[in-house]
């Protein structure tokens, strides 16, 4: 029997192992039986009757062997036959019923057989599946195809995605599984089983879209939101998070959750064993602690996070900084008792007190027992500017009423006070009650009677004292003028005499003498620019002042060529800008301010160095700003404000001639045309004289 076993392993046919099996058989018959008569029987006879004998034992165990061979096989091939047909039988109900499509092909792509969700997936009939092979129902557009083909070819299988076409031509996602395999005839065949995954697909997509708004929701969301295991190490923090409490997504994740104060541990550890017995808690405040070491209140709501086999994994916690609303509550309170002091009454429709506050007790003297329930007319007698119904129609009609009125207090004393009456009214409008605020002016009102007495004397005064100051001005101007003519004369004759003297006498008179005379006559000349200049900076301001838009262009060049000469001949050189704007101003203290500064820096320049002045300007929003540079002596800090008052010399009259009014010329001037003026100057370094006047 091992011999059949051994023969069938190299599938020989059955003929041809009962014919080897017969040969094996006989061949060891024939050579064992020989060998043993030749060792038992001698005589010929007996060997001739024993052969015979053994032929027909030979012929019995044959048939008997041959028998038993193939009674085996018959029932090895039957149980064979049967458990093919059970095989063949269950890949055929799982061929039809399977819910995936199946395709049995070439490797060429020629369809042999497809099962009926194949037809439904495909929404062809077999044969037509048959007839469009493998190209039909795969788009062979798709690059997953051809890394397909050759993985099965390279290892006899794949497992993967393609794209699919229906009879319509619409495309679909699938997941395939394809194999190749030997069918009995020895000839290489291909399964394919199709799944449909475009709902899967679309619950895909549509789970990452959730997952997509879910997660914008929390990122979004003004509420800190982060979760955090059993161990109270962070798994998760959103953004508002990180705002709220400070800390980063990165230096929380994966570490203790930072945010609990020193003192509130125990706390925290009571609420996490709270949320584990009672699966959470909503809307608990607590106080939290911030990266910066501050401490906010918060409102925290916990919710337990669960796995797949509904086991607690962690927390879920919303927590909503709260402090504003805390601080708020707090200064509700601080303004409710606020309130309490206050001077308010509330009445009814009908004007009985309803609300009386310790405020109006201490006013009025009445306590709230004995108010609540009056008439407020009647309690306090109170005496409006107009009739009660005038007040009421314009309490209807505006919401609100003010006013002065006379209420008496409890002691019998009358009181005035300022009235803020306000309607308040319920969600469809109609009036419940009026709200009035009253403040005592009693003393105000005395306050506002003396007030008034003291500002008629004071006009009173004020009158007087104009007519005053217009009498000293005209008597002022008029001696003004009366020194002025006066002087002149005298200094006149003091320097005509003085150079008649010096031209008549000149030869007798010795060299002291001359100088003496020489003195005299400048000193003359000298008081003489003094007057004028005197005179001229006090009737300034006398007359009105036209601003008008006056072109710098014109003045400062008119005014450059005027001096040119006196500049050429000290070597000086003034430079100009191209253009310059135009100003609101008046023409003549213009003139004089410019002219002013010029001569100023040509005074006060510095010896054998040549005087550079250098006139530019620029805007500032509505106002122009030019500038008066020279690299003249400079002026020293501590008197660039002092050089600006009349008869404020900084230098003797021998090194630095002058009357010391120039520069508070150019000062009222400016003030004249609201501008202002000032210097910016380092001794030994020149100076810069600025104007800043309206632009035109």
């Amino acid at each position: 029997m091992r011999g059949m076993v051994a023969m069938r392993r190299f599938n020989l046919p059955i003929e041809l192992r009962v014919s080897l099996l017969y040969a094996i058989f006989g061949s060891l018959w024939i050579l064992l039986t020989d060998r043993a008569l030749d060792l038992v029987v001698s005589e010929p006879q007996i060997l001739t009757t024993v052969q015979t004998i053994k032929g027909w034992i030979f012929v019995v165990l044959s048939a008997l062997l041959i028998f038993l061979f193939l009674r085996v096989e018959s029932a090895q091939r039957r149980a064979a036959r049967r458990a093919q047909s059970e095989s063949e039988e269950r890949f055929g109900q799982l061929f039809e019923n399977s819910i995936d499509a199946i395709l049995l092909t070439t490797p060429d792509g020629s369809i042999i057989a497809a099962n009926p969700a194949a037809c439904r997936m495909f929404e062809r009939s077999e044969d037509e599946i048959k007839q469009i092979g493998r190209n039909g129902v795969v788009d062979t557009s798709d690059p997953n195809l051809q890394h397909a083909l050759e993985q099965r070819a390279r290892t006899g299988s794949y497992y993967g995605e393609l794209t699919f076409l229906r009879k319509d031509g619409t495309k679909f996602p699938g997941e395939i599984s394809t194999s190749l395999f030997v069918n009995r005839e020895g000839l290489v065949r291909t399964s394919m089983i199709i799944r449909d995954i475009s709902q899967r697909r679309q619950t895909e997509q549509a789970l990452r879209e959730s997952q997509d708004y879910l997660r914008a929701m929390i990122d979004c969301s003004p509420v800190a939101l982060y979760s955090i295991d059993l161990q109270g190490r962070v798994v998760t923090w959103n953004p508002s998070a990180e705002q709220i409490l400070g800390w980063s997504y990165d230096e929380v994740a994966g570490r203790p959750f930072p945010s609990i104060p020193a003192d509130k541990k125990e706390e925290f550890e009571r609420l996490r064993k709270q949320a584990l017995e009672g699966g959470g808690f909503r809307n608990l405040i607590v106080q939290r602690q911030r990266k910066d070491g501050s401490r906010l209140h918060a409102s925290l709501s916990v919710a337990l996070l669960k796995d797949a086999e509904n086991n607690t994994i962690g927390f879920l916690s919303a927590l909503q900084d709260i402090t504003e609303l805390v601080q708020a509550e707090r200064q509700l309170r601080q303004y409710a008792d606020t309130v309490e002091w206050a001077h308010i009454i509330i009445r009814d429709m009908d004007n009985r007190i309803i609300s009386w506050t310790k405020g109006v007790e201490q006013l009025y003297g009445w306590s709230k027992d004995e108010a609540i329930g009056k008439v407020i007319d009647e309690l306090l007698q109170t005496r409006l500017p107009h009739s009660r119904e005038e007040v009421q129609q314009a309490l209807m009609t505006d919401g609100q009423w003010e006013g002065k009125l006379q209420h008496t207090r409890r002691d019998g004393s009358v009181m005035t006070v300022f009235s803020h009456q306000t309607v308040h009214r319920d969600l469809q409008g109609n009036p419940l009650s009026i709200l009035e605020v009253n403040t005592d002016i009693t003393a105000r009102k005395r306050a506002e009677a003396e007030v008034h007495r003291l500002n008629a004397e004071l006009e009173r005064r004020v009158r007087e004292r104009t007519a005053q100051l217009a009498e000293v001005n005209r008597e002022l101007e008029s001696f003004t003028y009366s020194v002025s003519h006066d002087l002149r004369a005298p200094l006149r004759a003091i320097n005509g005499f003085s150079q008649i003297i010096a031209r008549r006498y000149a030869a007798v008179l010795d060299d002291t003498a001359r100088q003496y005379l020489q003195n005299v006559i400048q000193a003359s000349e000298m008081m003489g620019q003094l007057i004028d200049d005197l005179l001229q900076y006090s009737l300034m301001g006398k007359s009105e002042v036209k601003l008008a838009p006056v072109a710098l262009q014109e003045v400062i060049t008119s005014l450059a060529g005027e001096i040119s000469e006196k500049l050429a001949s000290i070597g000086a050189q003034l430079s100009l800008p191209a253009e310059f704007p135009s100003v609101l101003g008046d023409r003549t203290l213009l003139w004089r301010c410019f002219a002013n500064l010029l001569e100023n820096a040509i005074t006060y320049r510095k010896a054998q160095h040549p005087l550079q002045i250098v006139i530019d300007w620029r805007l500032e929003g509505q106002m122009v700003v030019i500038g008066v540079s020279d690299n003249g002596i400079g002026i020293p800090a501590e008197h660039q404000e002092k050089i600006f008052q009349i008869f404020q010399r900084l230098h003797r009259q021998e090194d630095y001639p002058g009357t010391g009014i120039g520069l508070a010329m150019v000062k009222k001037s400016v003030e004249l045309m609201n501008g202002d003026v000032w210097v910016e100057s380092q001794p030994g370094q020149g100076s810069t004289f600025y104007l800043r006047l309206p632009a035109a």
